[in-house]
């Protein structure tokens, strides 16, 4: 796994996580866990050898009573394409916070 965490000097950050083709079946491994044991949680953690960076990503199951802080956006898509309407894009929310980066600008996976 890759992370990197991106200081976009707004109050904002952003956070990119790449993970090899070998590490998807784990990760949803816990994804399928966390629906059978929704009082558990899992780890995605640092190797600690940089001088610094994201230390650890927690994932567990929300709690009712927790507002949402985030949404899912669905597949990545182009500059200024727009959104189609699916499955994928099923909790589209309010538009980003003025100074953030543009949607596909904030990664180099965009």
């Amino acid at each position: 796994m890759h992370s990197k965490l991106t200081d976009w000097k707004n109050g904002w950050f952003g956070l990119e996580l790449g993970i090899a083709r070998d590490e998807i079946d784990l990760i949803i491994e816990g994804l399928n866990n966390l629906k059978e044991e929704p009082d558990q949680h899992f780890h995605l953690s640092s190797d600690y050898k940089a001088q610094g960076g994201l230390g650890d990503i927690e994932i567990y199951v929300q709690e009712p009573e927790e507002k949402d802080n985030m949404i899912k956006i669905g597949k990545a898509l182009a500059p200024g394409a727009d959104v189609p309407n699916s499955s994928l894009n099923n909790s589209l929310g309010p538009a980003p916070a003025p100074g953030m980066p543009p949607a596909g600008q904030e990664s180099r996976h965009g």
